[in-house]
């Protein structure tokens, strides 16, 4: 009966094990952890998902984040491309009318 309890938790266990180091070394965080029952390894797994969801939130608002960065550089740049040339035929202007 122990050796028979002992499988079926180490079984569970390895599961939990398997995601976490495709988690490690993929980045895989898509797929959900199920392991059944309700007891400790249920409620590891359950962390386990909600930890992954936090990341992939996370990663979701960095690349967000990142675009919003690569627009407003954009927008300063071609705002000063706009300024330079109006900039310099001010001057012109400007010693025209002198």
């Amino acid at each position: 009966m122990a050796h028979y309890l002992a499988s079926r938790l180490v079984a569970r266990l390895k599961k939990v094990d398997e995601a976490v180091r495709a988690m490690n070394t993929a980045g895989e965080l898509a797929s959900p952890l199920e392991v059944g029952g309700a007891d400790e390894v249920t409620s590891l797994a359950g962390n386990f998902n909600q930890m992954a969801h936090s990341l992939v939130r996370f990663r979701r608002e960095q690349v967000e984040l990142e675009k919003a960065s690569a627009l407003g550089e954009m927008a300063r740049q071609v705002a000063h491309d706009i300024r330079s040339p109006l900039s310099a035929l001010n001057t012109v202007v400007g010693s025209l009318e002198s």
